[in-house]
Protein backbone atom coordinates (compact mmCIF):
# COMPACT_ATOMS: atom_id res chain seq x y z
CA UNK A 1 0.00 0.00 0.00
CA UNK A 2 2.82 2.40 0.88
CA UNK A 3 4.45 1.88 -2.52
CA UNK A 4 1.31 2.79 -4.44
CA UNK A 5 0.71 5.84 -2.25
CA UNK A 6 4.22 7.07 -3.04
CA UNK A 7 3.77 6.41 -6.76
CA UNK A 8 0.49 8.32 -6.65
CA UNK A 9 2.21 11.11 -4.75
CA UNK A 10 4.87 11.31 -7.45
CA UNK A 11 2.15 11.73 -10.10
CA UNK A 12 0.48 14.50 -8.08
CA UNK A 13 3.78 16.34 -7.59
CA UNK A 14 4.51 16.03 -11.30
CA UNK A 15 1.08 17.50 -12.08
CA UNK A 16 1.76 20.37 -9.67
CA UNK A 17 5.10 21.07 -11.36
CA UNK A 18 3.43 21.11 -14.78
CA UNK A 19 0.75 23.50 -13.48
CA UNK A 20 3.35 25.89 -12.05
CA UNK A 21 5.26 25.91 -15.33
CA UNK A 22 2.12 26.70 -17.30
CA UNK A 23 1.50 29.69 -15.05
CA UNK A 24 5.09 30.81 -15.54
CA UNK A 25 4.84 30.56 -19.33
CA UNK A 26 1.55 32.45 -19.41
CA UNK A 27 2.20 35.20 -16.88
CA UNK A 28 5.94 35.42 -16.22
CA UNK A 29 7.41 34.89 -19.68
CA UNK A 30 5.98 38.16 -21.10
CA UNK A 31 7.58 40.27 -18.33
CA UNK A 32 10.76 38.22 -17.86
CA UNK A 33 11.16 38.61 -14.10
CA UNK A 34 9.22 39.57 -10.98
CA UNK A 35 10.71 40.51 -7.62
CA UNK A 36 9.09 38.65 -4.75
CA UNK A 37 11.77 39.82 -2.32
CA UNK A 38 14.05 42.41 -3.94
CA UNK A 39 17.66 41.32 -3.91
CA UNK A 40 16.81 37.93 -2.38
CA UNK A 41 14.15 35.97 -4.29
CA UNK A 42 12.86 36.68 -7.77
CA UNK A 43 10.69 34.81 -10.26
CA UNK A 44 12.64 34.77 -13.52
CA UNK A 45 11.66 32.98 -16.72
CA UNK A 46 14.54 30.83 -17.98
CA UNK A 47 14.85 28.10 -20.58
CA UNK A 48 17.28 25.45 -19.37
CA UNK A 49 18.67 23.03 -21.97
CA UNK A 50 20.74 21.22 -19.33
CA UNK A 51 20.04 19.27 -16.16
CA UNK A 52 19.34 20.54 -12.64
CA UNK A 53 20.89 23.95 -11.93
CA UNK A 54 21.88 24.19 -15.63
CA UNK A 55 24.58 21.47 -15.74
CA UNK A 56 25.12 19.51 -18.99
CA UNK A 57 23.72 22.31 -21.12
CA UNK A 58 22.62 21.49 -24.71
CA UNK A 59 22.54 17.73 -23.97
CA UNK A 60 18.79 17.25 -24.29
CA UNK A 61 18.85 13.81 -25.93
CA UNK A 62 21.37 12.44 -23.47
CA UNK A 63 19.39 13.81 -20.56
CA UNK A 64 16.14 12.33 -21.90
CA UNK A 65 17.79 8.90 -22.14
CA UNK A 66 19.38 9.10 -18.70
CA UNK A 67 16.25 10.43 -17.03
CA UNK A 68 14.03 7.80 -18.65
CA UNK A 69 16.38 5.02 -17.53
CA UNK A 70 16.52 6.38 -13.98
CA UNK A 71 12.73 6.65 -13.77
CA UNK A 72 12.30 3.09 -15.05
CA UNK A 73 14.80 1.76 -12.50
CA UNK A 74 13.14 3.61 -9.61
CA UNK A 75 9.66 2.37 -10.51
CA UNK A 76 10.92 -1.20 -10.99
CA UNK A 77 12.73 -1.11 -7.65
CA UNK A 78 9.66 0.18 -5.82
CA UNK A 79 7.35 -2.44 -7.37
CA UNK A 80 9.71 -5.42 -7.06
CA UNK A 81 11.62 -4.76 -3.83
CA UNK A 82 8.79 -2.91 -2.08
CA UNK A 83 10.95 -1.04 0.45
CA UNK A 84 9.35 -0.93 3.91
CA UNK A 85 11.05 2.25 5.05
CA UNK A 86 8.77 5.27 4.75
CA UNK A 87 11.83 7.50 4.56
CA UNK A 88 13.15 5.63 1.50
CA UNK A 89 9.74 5.59 -0.19
CA UNK A 90 9.25 9.33 0.25
CA UNK A 91 12.78 10.00 -1.01
CA UNK A 92 12.17 7.89 -4.13
CA UNK A 93 8.80 9.59 -4.62
CA UNK A 94 10.46 13.02 -4.67
CA UNK A 95 13.23 11.90 -7.02
CA UNK A 96 10.68 10.30 -9.33
CA UNK A 97 8.50 13.42 -9.38
CA UNK A 98 11.49 15.64 -10.15
CA UNK A 99 12.62 13.41 -12.97
CA UNK A 100 9.16 13.14 -14.51
CA UNK A 101 8.51 16.87 -14.28
CA UNK A 102 11.62 17.86 -16.17
CA UNK A 103 11.40 14.91 -18.57
CA UNK A 104 8.01 16.13 -19.78
CA UNK A 105 9.51 19.53 -20.56
CA UNK A 106 12.46 18.08 -22.45
CA UNK A 107 10.29 15.79 -24.53
CA UNK A 108 7.64 18.42 -25.35
CA UNK A 109 9.74 21.60 -25.51
CA UNK A 110 13.36 20.56 -25.87
CA UNK A 111 14.23 22.50 -22.71
CA UNK A 112 13.13 22.85 -19.08
CA UNK A 113 11.23 25.87 -17.81
CA UNK A 114 12.95 27.33 -14.73
CA UNK A 115 11.63 30.24 -12.69
CA UNK A 116 12.89 30.28 -9.08
CA UNK A 117 15.76 32.77 -8.92
CA UNK A 118 17.53 32.97 -5.56
CA UNK A 119 19.46 36.15 -6.26
CA UNK A 120 20.90 36.56 -2.75
CA UNK A 121 23.79 34.15 -3.54
CA UNK A 122 23.65 34.42 -7.33
CA UNK A 123 22.46 30.82 -7.63
CA UNK A 124 21.26 29.13 -10.84
CA UNK A 125 17.56 29.49 -11.70
CA UNK A 126 15.64 26.30 -10.89
CA UNK A 127 12.08 24.98 -10.58
CA UNK A 128 9.78 22.91 -8.38
CA UNK A 129 10.84 19.63 -10.01
CA UNK A 130 14.49 20.41 -9.25
CA UNK A 131 13.58 21.01 -5.61
CA UNK A 132 11.82 17.63 -5.41
CA UNK A 133 14.76 15.78 -6.99
CA UNK A 134 17.37 17.47 -4.79
CA UNK A 135 15.41 16.97 -1.56
CA UNK A 136 14.78 13.32 -2.41
CA UNK A 137 18.45 12.73 -3.17
CA UNK A 138 19.51 14.32 0.13
CA UNK A 139 17.00 12.19 2.04
CA UNK A 140 18.22 9.02 0.35
CA UNK A 141 21.86 9.89 1.03
CA UNK A 142 21.09 10.56 4.71
CA UNK A 143 19.35 7.20 4.99
CA UNK A 144 22.34 5.29 3.61
CA UNK A 145 24.79 7.27 5.75
CA UNK A 146 22.84 6.58 8.95
CA UNK A 147 21.48 3.18 7.92
CA UNK A 148 23.65 1.30 10.44
CA UNK A 149 22.44 3.58 13.23
CA UNK A 150 18.78 3.06 12.35
CA UNK A 151 19.20 -0.71 11.99
CA UNK A 152 21.09 -1.00 15.29
CA UNK A 153 18.42 1.03 17.10
CA UNK A 154 15.65 -1.12 15.61
CA UNK A 155 17.51 -4.34 16.47
CA UNK A 156 18.05 -3.20 20.07
CA UNK A 157 14.36 -2.37 20.48
CA UNK A 158 13.38 -5.75 19.07
CA UNK A 159 15.77 -7.63 21.36
CA UNK A 160 14.50 -5.69 24.39
CA UNK A 161 10.90 -6.53 23.49
CA UNK A 162 11.70 -10.23 23.03
CA UNK A 163 13.57 -10.38 26.36
CA UNK A 164 10.63 -8.76 28.18
CA UNK A 165 8.20 -11.24 26.65
CA UNK A 166 10.43 -14.18 27.57
CA UNK A 167 10.77 -12.97 31.17
CA UNK A 168 7.01 -12.55 31.49
CA UNK A 169 6.43 -16.10 30.20
CA UNK A 170 8.89 -17.60 32.72
CA UNK A 171 7.33 -15.72 35.64
CA UNK A 172 3.86 -16.87 34.60
CA UNK A 173 4.98 -20.50 34.45
CA UNK A 174 6.59 -20.28 37.93
CA UNK A 175 3.43 -18.78 39.41
CA UNK A 176 1.29 -21.68 38.14
CA UNK A 177 3.66 -24.46 39.21
CA UNK A 178 2.84 -26.23 42.54
CA UNK A 179 5.73 -27.68 44.58
CA UNK A 180 5.70 -31.48 44.73
CA UNK A 181 6.03 -31.58 48.51
CA UNK A 182 2.79 -29.60 48.88
CA UNK A 183 0.87 -31.79 46.45
CA UNK A 184 1.89 -35.18 48.07
CA UNK A 185 0.08 -36.55 51.27
CA UNK A 186 1.94 -35.82 54.53
CA UNK A 187 3.45 -38.39 56.98
CA UNK A 188 3.57 -38.61 60.81
CA UNK A 189 1.82 -35.65 62.29
CA UNK A 190 0.10 -35.03 58.95
CA UNK A 191 -1.80 -38.38 59.10
CA UNK A 192 -5.58 -38.11 59.07
CA UNK A 193 -7.38 -38.14 62.45
CA UNK A 194 -9.28 -41.37 61.55
CA UNK A 195 -5.98 -43.26 61.18
CA UNK A 196 -4.73 -42.02 64.57
CA UNK A 197 -8.00 -43.04 66.26
CA UNK A 198 -7.85 -46.56 64.77
CA UNK A 199 -4.33 -47.08 66.12
CA UNK A 200 -5.34 -46.39 69.78
CA UNK A 201 -7.29 -48.62 72.30
CA UNK A 202 -10.70 -47.73 73.78
CA UNK A 203 -9.01 -46.11 76.78
CA UNK A 204 -7.26 -43.71 74.48
CA UNK A 205 -3.87 -45.36 74.90
CA UNK A 206 -2.07 -46.20 71.70
CA UNK A 207 -1.21 -49.84 70.92
CA UNK A 208 2.37 -50.87 71.48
Amino acid sequence: MLIYLCLGGAVLLTAADYFFKQLVVEYLKPIGSYQLWPGVLHLTYHQNTGAAVSILSDSTRLLIALTSAAIALIVAYMLVKKPRSRWVCVALMLILAGGLGNLIDRVLLGYVVDYIDFTLINFAVFNFADMCAVCGTIMLACYFVFEDFFLAKRRHAQETSEAAQSSASVEGADAKAVPAEQAAPGNGGDAPASERAASSDPNGEPHA
